[in-house]
């Protein structure tokens, strides 16, 4: 088996877009998962926690949103 090292060369850019939409991704989900438990909470809710996740997913949706445009 022959291992062409250039072709792998040039496919660690679309490896790395790849692996960065996954932890993106992963990223929604912890923060949603936050953001759920912090609401659904009974007793106090917790609205530092309210805020800041939704913070860190209006700041996620945005530079998505922006890279699209950007593209």
């Amino acid at each position: 088996m022959k291992i062409n090292v250039k072709q792998f060369i040039d496919c660690l850019p679309i490896m790395g877009k790849g692996f960065l939409g996954i932890f993106i991704i992963l990223g929604i989900i912890i923060i949603a998962t936050v953001f759920l438990n912090a609401v659904t909470k009974k007793g106090q809710k917790s609205v530092p926690v309210i805020v800041a996740c939704l913070a860190a997913l209006l700041a996620v949706v945005g530079a998505a949103v922006l890279y699209g445009f950007l593209r």
